[in-house]
């Protein structure tokens, strides 16, 4: 029936809604990881002298 069918609907909008905040979360921990790494590698770079910041 329709009610049984919007039901499902609205659960599998709020299961995409979870997926979706979740992809967010790990996205934004790859991106402090990624400039964590790159500013540890400069920190290096600068150490060896390679290069002057």
């Amino acid at each position: 029936n329709k009610n049984n069918k919007i039901s499902f609907m609205n659960n599998r909008i709020h299961e995409l809604q979870q997926n979706y905040t979740e992809i967010q979360q790990r996205i934004e921990k790859i991106r402090i990881e990624i400039s964590n790494y790159q500013q540890i590698s400069r920190e290096h770079l600068t150490e060896v002298g390679a290069i002057n910041m």
